[in-house]
């Protein structure tokens, strides 16, 4: 990529190599003048960057850099040194050589994280859909929610898995057993009274957790890649990453802004934009510890009070295909977005 190709553009090319998710930024002569990863992207969405800003406004102008003469110790001592797993590797002048990434020495591609999917809800916003059958195993394209969530992280490399049951649980361990059938390991945890999106929490016997712990909603439609999520985290730092995506809301009419009884100013059906919880969480061990699973807690309430001891909770916006299934014409629209994206492919 070049300095004046923008942010959709570097989008592009993250998604043309998905292993290695890097853009290399360089002149006329291929020297290196930065690198465009998946967090810089993620960033710049919460400074309300658009797509149409050139990546040369968002891109690392100090990227890990090395020689194609080092040797292999010392370039995995300099990704683990400055917390990346991909290094571009440049020539005496600066010109770029190579790219070497972990996946490139190893071929373990499975992420030690632990999962936990929320599971355990009513649906009664989904009624009389839900009278029967809990929400995750409603059918998406002939295929349950859940099942597809449980797919995309297990193709991802995450094998162990916790799901918090409470409604109908029996159907739903009927159904995926022991999570062998999809290469993944599941233990249940079930919930004697709703615990709310974070009391479950407390019922993982913790020495059984990998962290940093993956937390998602049972009812989501998604095509981010998790494993980028737990790069970021680490990345950032901090106690939680909390995935939001960006709303718009237009008022329908012309807003007037008024001061000591004057207008000041006049804008005609403004929209404004906000972040939104998405509903996937990464959590780090000292916050889950925190739960003790006796009594209702909602997430929200968790993270505020983590925000008010000035505990860093960060924010990873998704700008993939993301929709929350809670009504019935968002289930609609699943349907059909499953279904447009299969005739496409």
């Amino acid at each position: 990529m070049y300095l004046t190709d923008t942010m959709a553009r570097a989008v592009e090319v993250l998604e043309e190599n998905r292993v290695l998710a890097i853009g290399l930024v360089i002149d006329k002569e291929h020297k290196l003048l930065g690198t465009v990863t998946d967090g810089d992207i993620r960033r710049a969405i919460i400074r309300h960057c658009s797509m149409d800003t050139p990546v040369g406004q968002l891109m690392n102008h100090q990227p890990a850099v090395a020689t194609n003469e080092d040797s292999l110790e010392t370039l995995l001592h300099v990704m683990a040194q400055r917390f990346v797993t991909r290094v571009p590797l440049v020539n005496d002048d600066g010109v770029i050589v190579g790219l070497l990434g972990q996946y490139s020495v190893r071929t373990n591609a499975t992420i030690d994280s632990s999962v936990l999917l929320m599971a355990g809800g009513f649906g009664r916003r989904l009624y009389p859909l839900t009278k029967n059958t809990p929400k995750p195993l409603l059918k998406v394209a002939e295929k349950p929610i859940l099942e597809a969530i449980v797919e995309q992280l297990s193709q991802q490399g995450f094998q162990k898995l916790f799901l918090s049951l409470h409604y109908r649980a029996e159907m739903i361990k009927d159904h995926f057993g022991d999570g062998s059938d999809w290469n993944v390991a599941i233990q249940y945890l079930e919930e004697d009274v709703p615990l709310g999106t974070a009391g479950a929490l407390g019922l993982i016997d913790s020495a059984n957790i990998e962290y940093p712990l993956l937390v998602i909603n049972g009812d989501l439609m998604t095509r981010i890649n998790y494993g980028r999520l737990l790069e970021f985290h680490k990345e950032q730092g901090g106690a939680v990453t909390l995935c939001v995506r960006e709303y718009e809301h237009q008022i329908p009419y012309g807003v007037v802004a008024v001061e000591h009884g004057k207008v000041n100013l006049i804008d005609e059906k403004p929209i404004h934009k906000c972040f939104v919880n998405a509903g996937i969480y990464v959590l780090d061990e000292a916050v889950v510890r925190e739960v003790d699973g006796h009594q209702p807690l909602a997430m929200t309430d968790l993270l505020s009070g983590l925000v008010a001891e000035n505990e860093q909770v960060n924010a990873y916006p998704i700008h993939e295909y993301w929709l929350d299934i809670g009504r019935l014409s968002e289930y609609k629209r699943a349907n059909k977005d499953v279904e447009f994206h299969s005739e496409k492919t």
